[in-house]
């Protein structure tokens, strides 16, 4: 029987590394992933074919808040020196206490936080007033890993 794979996925964000055996993700502390984009680069040599190092990437995705304090932990990432961990799961399942109990695939990048942008908007749907803040997040990336159903890969990126 052919494997069912969604159409419409739906990413949340952990501020943890997922290959930590101890770390037990739990719902209320994930965030939407509104969206996301990254783009990785390889040379080519002199006959065109693409080979050495990947080189320098950037990853840029916007994130729906909870609550507006959420944003404290991008600008402490920002003003770290050192590689945050940031692992998007896709198609979570939570078990009854809240903890991840299945996912579709899911990555972790480590990087360093380079710019942060705040998105206020308020909605006014049926007549109710709401208000939604949006944080816009670019990362220096410095390794990927995806995990996957089969296997997981490891992508070393060259800060150039």
């Amino acid at each position: 029987m052919a494997e069912r794979i969604s159409t419409h996925l739906k990413a949340v964000l952990m501020m943890e590394d997922l290959s930590s055996e101890q770390l037990q993700f739990s719902q209320q502390d994930c965030l939407t992933i509104q969206d996301f984009s990254y783009r990785c680069n390889r040379g080519k040599n002199e006959e065109g074919i693409v080979g050495g190092l990947t080189g320098s990437s950037m990853m840029r995705m916007t994130v729906r808040l909870h609550e507006l304090s959420e944003n404290k932990k991008f600008y402490d990432c920002l003003l770290s020196r050192v590689p945050s961990p940031f692992t998007i799961v896709f198609n979570a399942d939570f078990d009854g206490n809240g903890k991840l109990k299945h996912y579709e695939n899911a990555m972790t990048v480590f990087g360093y936080v380079v710019d942060v942008q705040e998105h206020f908007a308020t909605q006014q749907p049926d007549g109710i007033r709401s208000a939604q803040m949006n944080v816009q997040i670019d990362i220096q990336l410095a390794t990927m890993v995806f995990y996957g159903k089969d296997n997981n890969r490891t992508l070393e990126i060259i800060r150039s």
